[in-house]
């Protein structure tokens, strides 16, 4: 957490030094979340979430997007004698990206972006009362990710595509369970809002 405190601090006081233009995101999209690495006997299986947020852009061909998501991710565990169950985990997201306009239209935009996010881990829970796979407790309660993605603004729509990946372990007891990760691909739709919208300088 001390790592994401300073870079969230250095960015804030990027944005306030400078005279960038600013420009809102709200976004509401489908993740695809798969953990890596099952234990012997067991496999997973990416299935569909989803994610709700909004983020910032603070700058014009170069931008820093920070923003924060509300992230429902779902897999399929399955076991050796074939019964399964849908693990389902509610994180709260802070993204700390920076980005640049590959094609900077003032109609059309077209992106890529990379960076951190921190994701703090509300809730884990399987679909089923009678199979109980995972327990929050079994898992670390913040993740930290690395990420990719590429975007388009047409007008005042968004669209943006990308992967994300764990970047510490999933699970907290490294004794008895593999060196799991989680990795999601995600599609969001959102509108940009704000000032410097259609312009390139």
């Amino acid at each position: 957490m001390k790592t994401a405190s300073i870079l969230s601090a250095a960015l804030i006081f990027i944005v306030i030094q400078s005279n960038a233009q600013k420009q809102w995101n709200p976004q509401i999209g489908l993740s695809f979340q798969n953990l890596t690495k099952p234990d012997s006997g067991w496999s997973y299986k990416p299935n569909t979430g989803y994610l709700v947020g909004l983020d910032a852009r603070f700058g014009k061909g170069f931008y820093f997007q920070p923003g924060v998501f509300y992230v429902k991710q779902v897999t399929i565990v399955e076991d050796a004698s074939k019964e399964s169950a849908k693990l389902i985990s509610s994180n709260l997201r802070l993204k700390t990206y920076a980005g640049l306009n590959i094609i900077n239209g003032e109609e059309l935009k077209v992106r890529i972006n990379a960076g951190a996010s921190f994701d703090y881990v509300m809730s884990v829970k399987d679909d089923k009362s009678d199979y109980d796979v995972f327990q929050k407790s079994d898992f670390s309660p913040w993740v930290i990710n690395g990420g990719i993605a590429a975007g388009v603004d047409f007008l005042h729509l968004s669209a943006e595509l990308g992967i994300v990946n764990e970047l510490n372990q999933a699970f907290k007891d490294k004794e008895y369970t593999p060196d799991s990760k989680y990795i999601s691909y995600y599609l969001t739709l959102g509108f940009v809002l704000g000032d410097g919208i259609h312009r390139n300088r």
